[in-house]
């Protein structure tokens, strides 16, 4: 059971992130791609100690997944236009 539960996970974690992969790119006049994903990666893990994922015994892990990978994503974004990308 705990095997499918991580299957389960790491497919919702993928199609999350290339949900997020098909928006319009960001960009910021001063930078480029290496600035962009080191921008990204440190939102990320910031996102990642604030929004942790759930924990895979609860009965209801994959909604509390859902809404933690959503929370991570919008936190992300915010991030980033703080950093000044558009």
């Amino acid at each position: 059971m705990a095997a499918i539960m991580n299957r389960l996970l790491s497919s919702l974690a993928l199609a999350m992130l290339l949900a997020a992969c098909a928006q319009a790119p960001l960009h910021r006049q001063d930078a480029g791609a290496a600035e962009l994903a080191a921008d990204t990666e440190g939102c990320a893990a910031l996102a990642r100690t604030r929004f942790p994922t759930g924990d895979p015994s609860m009965s209801d892990a994959v909604s509390l997944e859902m809404e933690q990978a959503m929370r991570r994503q919008t936190f992300v974004g915010k991030c980033l236009n703080g950093k000044g990308w558009r």
